[in-house]
């Protein structure tokens, strides 16, 4: 399950007033989830604005145990994400959720764990297929 910044700072925030839901609807997923390099960073900075290093280490924590996979970003997919932001831009997309939209159109992934439904809902996936969102 491809993941985006949201969740993944849920999990590892038990302040985090999405918390529960991420832990309950990661019951339903099938392990491991999986992200790229700008999201990670961008979970990195916001947990660090609320949880501090303690959030931070348990992210490194789920980087360490497999629980959270990284997978490279190709050359194609920044020039795709250029596309995208442009196409996008009245919502306006962020450079973290276009390289996820152009890693997901690479790889064939259409479901997304977010909490960012508003977004995830707007974008489509190359063919106009909408994504399948968790929670």
């Amino acid at each position: 399950m491809l993941a985006d910044a949201g969740p993944i700072v849920a999990l590892a925030d038990e302040k985090d007033p999405h918390h529960i839901a991420c832990t309950r609807a990661l019951l339903r997923i099938t392990p491991p989830l999986e992200t790229i390099l700008p999201v990670f960073t961008e979970a990195m900075y916001l947990i660090g604005r609320s949880a501090r290093w303690d959030g931070q280490n348990r992210l490194w924590s789920r980087l360490q145990t497999g629980a959270l996979r990284l997978r490279e970003l190709e050359l194609d997919d920044l020039t795709r994400a250029r596309e995208l932001m442009e196409q996008y831009c009245d919502v306006p997309m962020d450079f973290a959720d276009a390289t996820l939209v152009a890693y997901a159109e690479r790889e064939g992934l259409d479901q997304i764990f977010t909490l960012d439904r508003r977004a995830f809902l707007t974008y489509r996936l190359r063919g106009r297929r909408p994504f399948t969102i968790f929670p």
